[in-house]
């Protein structure tokens, strides 16, 4: 079971039903916060792509990725869905927390 922050007993408790319930390869594996979870689902998405299941755990566990995939793949949502998360999680460092160098259109825009 991977380290979480939680802010309520609430919520620890909605995180570990959704860890019960967890299926294999999909967004309840990767033992996301609440609130980028329900994000994720509101976006609409609900199975991971492969570059996304390959990457996001990866990206999660600290580890630096580099990944190529075709256009549509889901390569945006695979490296910003770990940023968020790790955004949310509570730094006493001051500056710049989180860098694109090479945005994609999605995020240009």
């Amino acid at each position: 079971m991977g380290k979480f922050l939680v802010s309520s007993a609430t919520e620890l408790k909605k995180k570990e039903k959704r860890e019960k319930k967890a299926k294999s390869g999909g967004f309840e594996s990767l033992n996301l916060s609440l609130n980028v979870f329900r994000g994720v689902k509101r976006k609409g998405y609900r199975v991971p792509t492969p570059i996304q299941r390959k990457t996001m755990p990866v990206i999660l566990s600290g580890a630096d990725v580099v990944a190529m995939a075709r256009t549509g793949s889901g390569k945006t949502a695979a490296f910003l869905i770990p940023m968020l998360e790790k955004l949310q999680q509570h730094v006493s460092q001051t500056g710049v927390r989180a860098l694109i160098l090479s945005p994609t259109c999605d995020l240009a825009l």
